[in-house]
């Protein structure tokens, strides 16, 4: 029988971390003035929080699936006259528009660094929103080059008072990383290979 041991710790220290290099497992702990456990592996990946998604400064989370996890990104709208047609369904124009803020979101928290959009690709709306509904838009990195990253985002439609969700668009995004002169740079992080992680 394997046993997995929690371990409750008080922290008088704001910002303090620890390396786990004695334990096996994980760490669990509770930081003044924050409003969830941190966890804290024992493998040098640092810290994050799996309740509210933050990662504490000074704690570098340096695993590529960690990166994708808390970069993972969701906004709820609720769609207003204004942002209709004729026909009383949202605008293309305006679901394009949240879109690429949620795949910029996606990407600058994603790379830690200033980011543009370079290309759309192929924007599939599968149903219409009606005016008053509830929309959920969740943006995810899928892929990552040398200085690119992209996200596909996808728009959930959810009526006001019988609930459910309906995928109604969906839509993949690319990302450059940019530098001071807004010249392509290469990402700070790198997806990586099972063989890689090993």
């Amino acid at each position: 029988m394997q046993m997995i041991i929690i371990i409750i710790i008080k922290s008088t220290t704001p910002g303090v971390t620890f390396s786990g290099s004695t334990l096996s497992g994980a760490i669990q702990m509770l930081e003044p003035g924050l409003d969830c456990g941190l966890a804290v592996t024992s493998n040098g990946h640092g810290a994050h929080c799996y309740n509210c998604r933050r990662s504490e400064p000074g704690k570098s989370v340096n695993d590529f699936q960690q990166r994708v996890e808390l970069s993972t990104t969701r906004v709820t709208k609720l769609v207003f006259p204004h942002d209709t047609n004729h026909i009383r369904t949202l605008y293309g124009g305006t679901a394009m528009q949240w879109m690429d803020e949620v795949g910029f979101l996606v990407a600058t928290r994603f790379s830690r660094q200033k980011v543009v959009t370079v290309s759309i690709d192929r924007v599939d709306f599968k149903v219409p929103i009606p005016e008053g509904s509830i929309v959920e838009l969740v943006g995810k990195v899928i892929r990552v080059g040398n200085t690119s990253m992209t996200t596909r985002v996808q728009i959930f439609r959810e009526n006001m008072f019988a609930g459910g969700q309906q995928l109604a668009v969906s839509a993949e995004m690319v990302f450059v990383a940019v530098g001071e002169d807004n010249k392509p740079t290469p990402l700070s992080v790198h997806q990586t290979t099972p063989a890689e992680q090993s």
